[in-house]
């Protein structure tokens, strides 16, 4: 267990370290995405049923702050759900209460192609990090796949904690 909280320690800091800027009109990220790739330190989290399991739909600003549709499996179909990250004082960092409290933040984009974001998530005394690879269309995704992979590598995620998620995974079927 210390091994572990070392492990998620030194990939917050890593992480944190290597962030960027996000783009300078959040407007950019305006619009509809795709889920492409989720990576975690704790893959029950992003596998069938885990809490961040969870495939963006479209995203859109007000005030600073980030709106996500998000579509979330369960057993007899998806369910729609709109989230709100809201702006900090700190460049970059974004506030979001989901399972838990969590510090969100961009990693990488290219607003008119894909988007790399990942969420430091606090739930009772654990920490754990997950990743998301977005994409504006989905024929594209084996593009990024590198990218993602590389920044997953830059938070301390390991290739084997990526999870790459195919078309029938990610709800498109609940798309309007």
């Amino acid at each position: 267990m210390q091994f572990l909280l070392l492990t998620v320690g030194l990939a917050l800091v890593c992480g944190l370290q290597a962030q960027e800027e996000p783009p300078e009109n959040l407007e950019e990220l305006s619009g509809i995405w795709y889920t492409a790739a989720l990576a975690s330190n704790n893959s029950a989290l992003i596998e069938p049923g885990g809490h961040f399991r969870v495939f963006v739909k479209s995203l859109s600003t007000s005030d600073g702050n980030l709106n996500g549709q998000m579509l979330i499996p369960q057993e007899d179909g998806c369910e729609k759900v709109s989230l709100t990250v809201y702006k900090t004082e700190t460049n970059n960092k974004f506030k979001l209460e989901f399972w838990g409290h969590d510090d969100f933040y961009l990693k990488e984009t290219q607003p008119q192609q894909y988007l790399v974001l990942y969420i430091i998530n606090h739930d009772n005394d654990e920490t754990n990090l997950v990743a998301n690879l977005l994409v504006r269309d989905p024929s594209t995704q084996q593009d990024f796949l590198q990218t993602f992979e590389s920044a997953c590598e830059d938070l301390g995620l390991r290739q084997d904690q990526i999870l790459v998620v195919n078309a029938g995974d990610r709800c498109d079927s609940f798309r309007d």
